[in-house]
């Protein structure tokens, strides 16, 4: 039996196991000699499986299948076409000049949250309880970067005016 294609390379002749080779091996023929197959062997074989042809369906088998597509069928044009067997649509190349995206956020005790999401108002008076917030610690503001040329990402904390004001005079008061 041959281990790649399950084929008869040798066959029994008699009951106590002696064996004749129906094809020679590699190193038995040369280059350009020709194989003879032995057919005079009067071995029986499995005949060959083959699956039965359905036939064209019935009216009532179309209508049926029609409504669900379930199970795949080889007669239905729209099974077919929906095994992916046709075109490809591939991914079209993206642009040759990376793309540079910016926006911010803003990290709360609450979790990471973009400015609608916050409590405060989108007016003035929102804003300037906001900027109060981000004086206190209560909220830092955040800047998010990214480079779709490369896929970096980069976050930089954008630092409250007041309290950078304050920190700057208190270092700058006391002489450190």
């Amino acid at each position: 039996m041959c281990c790649c294609c399950g084929g008869v390379i040798a066959t029994a002749i008699d009951g106590h196991g002696d064996w004749t080779l129906v094809a020679p091996n590699e190193d038995e023929i040369a280059v350009d000699e020709e194989v003879h197959i032995k057919d005079e062997l009067d071995t029986e074989t499995e005949s060959l499986k083959q699956a039965r042809d359905p036939g064209q369906p019935t009216a009532r088998q179309v209508e049926d299948h029609r409504r669900t597509h379930v199970p795949y069928r080889v007669w239905c044009r729209w099974c077919w076409l929906g095994r992916g067997r046709g075109i490809q649509h591939r991914r079209a190349p993206g642009s040759t000049v990376p793309i540079i995206g910016i926006d911010y956020f803003f990290i709360t005790k609450g979790g990471v949250k973009v400015r609608e999401e916050l409590e405060h108002s989108m007016d003035a008076d929102g804003e300037k309880a906001l900027n109060e917030a981000r004086a206190r610690g209560d909220i830092v503001k955040c800047l998010l970067v990214r480079c779709t040329g490369t896929k970096a990402l980069f976050a930089h904390v954008v630092p409250a005016r007041e309290r950078t004001r304050t920190a700057w005079s208190q270092t700058w008061s006391s002489g450190t």
